[in-house]
Protein backbone atom coordinates (compact mmCIF):
# COMPACT_ATOMS: atom_id res chain seq x y z
CA UNK A 1 0.00 0.00 0.00
CA UNK A 2 2.83 2.39 0.87
CA UNK A 3 4.44 1.71 -2.53
CA UNK A 4 1.17 2.56 -4.30
CA UNK A 5 0.78 5.81 -2.34
CA UNK A 6 4.41 6.70 -3.08
CA UNK A 7 3.86 6.04 -6.77
CA UNK A 8 0.79 8.31 -6.91
CA UNK A 9 2.77 11.10 -5.22
CA UNK A 10 5.65 10.65 -7.66
CA UNK A 11 3.30 10.78 -10.67
CA UNK A 12 1.87 14.12 -9.55
CA UNK A 13 5.31 15.56 -8.80
CA UNK A 14 6.85 14.40 -12.06
CA UNK A 15 4.30 15.62 -14.57
CA UNK A 16 4.41 19.41 -14.08
CA UNK A 17 8.19 20.04 -13.92
CA UNK A 18 8.88 17.68 -16.84
CA UNK A 19 6.22 19.32 -18.98
CA UNK A 20 7.86 22.68 -18.30
CA UNK A 21 11.25 21.27 -19.28
CA UNK A 22 9.84 20.03 -22.59
CA UNK A 23 8.21 23.40 -23.25
CA UNK A 24 11.50 25.18 -22.54
CA UNK A 25 13.30 23.13 -25.19
CA UNK A 26 10.83 24.04 -27.89
CA UNK A 27 10.52 27.64 -26.76
CA UNK A 28 14.30 28.00 -26.97
CA UNK A 29 14.19 26.97 -30.61
CA UNK A 30 12.65 30.33 -31.41
CA UNK A 31 16.11 31.77 -30.83
CA UNK A 32 17.75 29.07 -32.94
CA UNK A 33 16.32 30.10 -36.29
CA UNK A 34 14.12 33.14 -36.89
CA UNK A 35 14.61 33.40 -40.65
CA UNK A 36 11.32 33.13 -42.53
CA UNK A 37 11.25 30.81 -45.55
CA UNK A 38 11.79 32.47 -48.92
CA UNK A 39 8.66 33.19 -50.93
CA UNK A 40 9.86 30.98 -53.81
CA UNK A 41 11.35 28.25 -51.68
CA UNK A 42 11.47 24.93 -53.49
CA UNK A 43 10.43 21.66 -51.92
CA UNK A 44 14.07 20.60 -51.66
CA UNK A 45 15.07 23.88 -50.03
CA UNK A 46 12.19 23.57 -47.56
CA UNK A 47 13.23 20.04 -46.57
CA UNK A 48 16.84 21.13 -46.12
CA UNK A 49 15.78 24.08 -43.97
CA UNK A 50 13.53 21.89 -41.83
CA UNK A 51 16.32 19.34 -41.48
CA UNK A 52 18.76 22.04 -40.30
CA UNK A 53 16.23 23.32 -37.78
CA UNK A 54 15.53 19.85 -36.43
CA UNK A 55 19.25 19.19 -36.06
CA UNK A 56 19.61 22.40 -34.05
CA UNK A 57 16.61 21.52 -31.88
CA UNK A 58 18.04 18.06 -31.20
CA UNK A 59 21.48 19.50 -30.44
CA UNK A 60 20.00 21.99 -27.98
CA UNK A 61 18.03 19.21 -26.28
CA UNK A 62 21.22 17.14 -25.98
CA UNK A 63 23.09 20.02 -24.32
CA UNK A 64 20.25 20.46 -21.81
CA UNK A 65 20.19 16.74 -21.03
CA UNK A 66 23.95 16.55 -20.64
CA UNK A 67 23.89 19.55 -18.30
CA UNK A 68 21.16 17.86 -16.23
CA UNK A 69 23.34 14.76 -15.86
CA UNK A 70 26.30 16.82 -14.71
CA UNK A 71 24.10 18.65 -12.18
CA UNK A 72 22.59 15.36 -10.92
CA UNK A 73 19.03 16.53 -11.54
CA UNK A 74 17.27 14.65 -14.32
CA UNK A 75 14.56 12.16 -15.17
CA UNK A 76 14.52 9.46 -17.84
CA UNK A 77 10.91 8.86 -18.90
CA UNK A 78 10.71 5.34 -20.30
CA UNK A 79 8.48 4.66 -23.29
CA UNK A 80 9.70 1.07 -23.66
CA UNK A 81 11.05 -1.55 -21.25
CA UNK A 82 12.87 -4.78 -22.07
CA UNK A 83 13.11 -7.52 -19.44
CA UNK A 84 15.76 -10.21 -19.20
CA UNK A 85 18.10 -11.33 -21.93
CA UNK A 86 15.49 -12.42 -24.48
CA UNK A 87 15.03 -8.92 -25.87
CA UNK A 88 11.20 -8.76 -25.71
CA UNK A 89 10.21 -5.10 -25.51
CA UNK A 90 7.10 -3.80 -23.74
CA UNK A 91 5.89 -0.65 -25.52
CA UNK A 92 3.22 1.96 -24.91
CA UNK A 93 3.95 2.13 -21.18
CA UNK A 94 2.85 4.89 -18.84
CA UNK A 95 5.87 7.18 -18.50
CA UNK A 96 4.61 8.43 -15.13
CA UNK A 97 5.22 4.97 -13.62
CA UNK A 98 8.26 3.95 -15.71
CA UNK A 99 11.21 6.19 -15.04
CA UNK A 100 14.59 6.82 -13.47
CA UNK A 101 14.92 10.05 -11.51
CA UNK A 102 18.07 11.45 -9.90
CA UNK A 103 17.99 14.36 -7.47
CA UNK A 104 21.44 15.07 -6.08
CA UNK A 105 22.55 12.12 -3.96
CA UNK A 106 19.16 10.36 -4.16
CA UNK A 107 17.69 8.30 -6.98
CA UNK A 108 14.65 6.20 -7.78
CA UNK A 109 14.29 3.52 -10.45
CA UNK A 110 10.80 2.28 -11.21
CA UNK A 111 9.06 0.26 -13.87
CA UNK A 112 5.47 -0.96 -13.87
CA UNK A 113 4.12 -3.17 -16.65
CA UNK A 114 0.54 -3.05 -15.33
CA UNK A 115 -0.01 -6.53 -16.77
CA UNK A 116 -2.03 -7.86 -13.87
CA UNK A 117 0.94 -9.22 -11.93
CA UNK A 118 1.87 -7.68 -8.58
CA UNK A 119 5.64 -7.67 -8.99
CA UNK A 120 7.97 -6.42 -6.28
CA UNK A 121 6.23 -3.03 -6.10
CA UNK A 122 2.60 -4.14 -6.43
CA UNK A 123 2.42 -2.67 -9.94
CA UNK A 124 3.86 -5.51 -11.98
CA UNK A 125 7.40 -4.22 -11.73
CA UNK A 126 10.13 -2.93 -9.45
CA UNK A 127 10.87 0.15 -7.38
CA UNK A 128 14.35 0.89 -6.02
CA UNK A 129 14.94 4.13 -4.11
CA UNK A 130 17.98 5.20 -2.16
CA UNK A 131 21.37 6.85 -2.09
CA UNK A 132 23.56 7.25 -5.20
CA UNK A 133 27.11 5.91 -4.94
CA UNK A 134 29.97 5.09 -7.32
CA UNK A 135 28.85 7.68 -9.87
CA UNK A 136 30.92 7.92 -13.04
CA UNK A 137 30.36 10.00 -16.22
CA UNK A 138 32.22 9.46 -19.49
CA UNK A 139 31.84 10.93 -22.98
CA UNK A 140 32.80 9.26 -26.25
CA UNK A 141 34.19 10.87 -29.38
CA UNK A 142 30.76 11.14 -31.02
CA UNK A 143 29.27 13.13 -28.14
CA UNK A 144 27.43 10.29 -26.44
CA UNK A 145 27.41 10.34 -22.64
CA UNK A 146 27.46 7.33 -20.32
CA UNK A 147 26.49 7.62 -16.66
CA UNK A 148 26.90 4.70 -14.26
CA UNK A 149 25.97 4.60 -10.58
CA UNK A 150 24.74 2.35 -7.78
CA UNK A 151 21.48 2.89 -5.89
CA UNK A 152 21.58 1.72 -2.27
CA UNK A 153 18.04 1.08 -1.06
CA UNK A 154 16.97 -0.22 2.35
CA UNK A 155 15.81 -3.53 0.85
CA UNK A 156 16.95 -3.65 -2.78
CA UNK A 157 20.08 -2.26 -4.45
CA UNK A 158 20.62 -1.72 -8.18
CA UNK A 159 23.41 -0.93 -10.62
CA UNK A 160 22.36 1.56 -13.31
CA UNK A 161 24.06 2.42 -16.61
CA UNK A 162 22.50 5.24 -18.66
CA UNK A 163 23.51 6.00 -22.25
CA UNK A 164 22.58 9.45 -23.61
CA UNK A 165 22.84 9.26 -27.39
CA UNK A 166 24.67 11.96 -29.42
CA UNK A 167 22.84 15.07 -30.68
CA UNK A 168 19.48 14.32 -29.03
CA UNK A 169 17.85 13.68 -25.65
CA UNK A 170 17.08 10.01 -26.37
CA UNK A 171 18.58 7.60 -23.87
CA UNK A 172 18.60 4.01 -22.70
CA UNK A 173 19.28 2.64 -19.25
CA UNK A 174 20.30 -0.84 -18.12
CA UNK A 175 19.33 -1.76 -14.57
CA UNK A 176 20.62 -4.78 -12.65
CA UNK A 177 18.84 -5.34 -9.32
CA UNK A 178 20.65 -7.26 -6.60
CA UNK A 179 17.94 -9.92 -6.20
CA UNK A 180 17.98 -10.97 -9.87
CA UNK A 181 20.52 -11.75 -12.57
CA UNK A 182 18.10 -10.50 -15.25
CA UNK A 183 18.63 -7.02 -16.57
CA UNK A 184 15.98 -4.37 -17.17
CA UNK A 185 16.52 -2.01 -20.11
CA UNK A 186 14.53 1.22 -20.36
CA UNK A 187 14.28 3.43 -23.45
CA UNK A 188 13.03 7.01 -23.51
CA UNK A 189 13.96 10.68 -23.19
CA UNK A 190 16.28 12.13 -20.56
CA UNK A 191 15.14 15.57 -19.41
CA UNK A 192 16.21 18.17 -16.84
CA UNK A 193 14.23 17.81 -13.63
CA UNK A 194 14.45 19.52 -10.26
CA UNK A 195 11.92 19.03 -7.50
CA UNK A 196 13.25 19.46 -3.95
CA UNK A 197 9.96 18.08 -2.52
CA UNK A 198 10.35 14.68 -4.21
CA UNK A 199 10.45 11.89 -1.60
CA UNK A 200 12.81 9.14 -2.72
CA UNK A 201 13.24 7.24 0.51
CA UNK A 202 12.84 3.47 0.17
Amino acid sequence: MMKKILTIIIILLLLCPVARAQDDIYRDTDAVEQTAPAAKETSKERKEREKRLQERVDSLAHVKSMGAIMRDHFVLLAEQVSLGNMGYVHSGLDKSTNFIVVQGERAMVQFALNDGSLGANGLGGLTVAGRVTNKRVTQDGDGGVTLTFHVMGSRVNADVSIQLYPDCDSASAMVMATFSSDRITMYGRLLPYNNPDLNMSD
